[in-house]
C-alpha cells in the first residue's frame, strides 16, 4: 500500500474514532423480517443525485435496476437549486425519494430504520455534504460506504 493510502486510512480511523465511536449507544436490533417474497430494499445516501462526477459512478445502479427484485430508496441532499435532468431521472427511477435537506443525522437515522432498509449504501465517503455520520447509527443491517474509493488493507 502506498504511504498516501495509508495516511489516508489513518484519516478515516481517526474521524471514526471522533465522529461514529461515540454513537454505540444508539445501536439496536433492525426491525427488518427476511422475507424472500419481498423485493430488497436498497438506499443510497448522497448529495451528488445531479450531474456529477460520483453520479457516475453509481447512476446505472439507480437508473437499471431489476424493480422485481428491488426497491430503491434515494435520500438526497440535492438542493432544488442544484437539481438537473439527471436529478429528475433518479426521482423518476427511484421507488422511494427522499429529500433529506436540512434534516439530523440523528433523525435521517430513524426515517432508514423507519424504512426498513436492507442494504444501505454510501457513494461519496469523505466528500463534501456527506452523511457518514448518519451512518455510525446503524440504521440498516448492511452497509456499504466509498463505491468509488477501494482500500486495500
Amino acid at each position: 500500500m502506498s504511504l498516501g493510502l495509508i495516511r489516508q486510512q489513518k484519516e478515516r480511523q481517526l474521524w471514526d474514532q471522533r465522529f461514529v465511536q461515540p454513537l454505540p449507544k444508539y445501536h439496536y436490533p433492525h426491525p427488518n423480517k427476511p422475507d424472500l417474497e419481498q423485493p430488497l430494499r436498497i438506499s443510497y445516501v448522497s448529495v451528488d443525485f445531479k450531474c456529477h462526477s460520483a453520479a457516475q459512478g453509481f447512476a446505472d445502479l439507480i437508473l437499471n435496476y431489476d424493480a422485481k427484485q428491488f426497491q430503491v430508496y434515494c435520500y438526497s441532499g440535492v438542493g432544488i437549486q442544484q437539481a438537473d435532468k439527471l436529478t429528475a431521472s433518479f426521482q423518476d427511477q427511484a421507488s422511494v425519494w427522499r429529500s433529506i435537506r436540512g434534516i439530523t443525522d440523528t433523525a435521517l437515522a430513524e426515517q432508514i430504520r423507519n424504512d426498513q432498509i436492507d442494504i444501505l449504501v454510501d457513494p461519496s465517503g469523505h466528500t463534501a455534504g456527506n452523511r457518514l455520520v448518519t451512518f455510525g447509527y446503524k440504521p440498516a443491517p448492511i452497509q456499504v460506504t466509498g463505491i468509488g474509493l477501494c482500500v486495500i488493507a
